[in-house]
């Protein structure tokens, strides 16, 4: 790995943990991760005249991107209304692999070996020990719903 992706790789998590801390800093959880959603886009717009347009071709799957991750930021701003974000946030950042291998398995066919699925399914088993077996003793299953 080169010294520019690492530091490319190292920025993205320090803004990714800035912008959680932010939302979890916060009072209404709701409006902070809109604000924070909505204020990736002017430096969005600012990359576009220094990347080239993407392929007609990706399109669908840009769009199809776009409407995933809306559905996703929506579903996890609703759920702060519910839980608390050290219990909500761990599950959809955890549920990821798991969703990855049910779209492999039934929409692509992909095989995976007995250790593979082993492996996602301890993945699975400790996000939810994390959403269900908090330290404070508070359990919230609507808010893990």
């Amino acid at each position: 790995m080169t010294l520019t992706v690492f530091l490319v790789v190292l920025l993205a998590a320090v803004l990714h943990a800035s912008w959680n801390a932010l939302v979890k800093s916060t009072g209404d959880k709701v409006v902070s991760m809109t604000a924070v959603t909505l204020g990736h886009a002017p430096l969005a717009l600012l990359t576009i005249p220094f990347v080239p347009m993407p392929a007609p071709e990706s399109w669908p799957w840009l769009a199809a991107s776009v409407l995933m991750h809306t559905g996703y930021q929506l579903m996890l701003a609703l759920s702060y209304r519910l839980g608390d974000y050290t219990q909500v946030y761990p599950i959809a950042r955890g549920a990821g692999p798991a969703l990855v291998m049910l779209v492999s398995v039934f929409g692509l066919g992909v095989v995976f070996l007995p250790y593979e699925l082993a492996a996602v399914s301890l993945i699975c088993l400790g996000i939810f020990c994390l959403a269900m077996l908090r330290k404070d003793g508070v359990r919230n299953p609507k808010a893990v719903g």
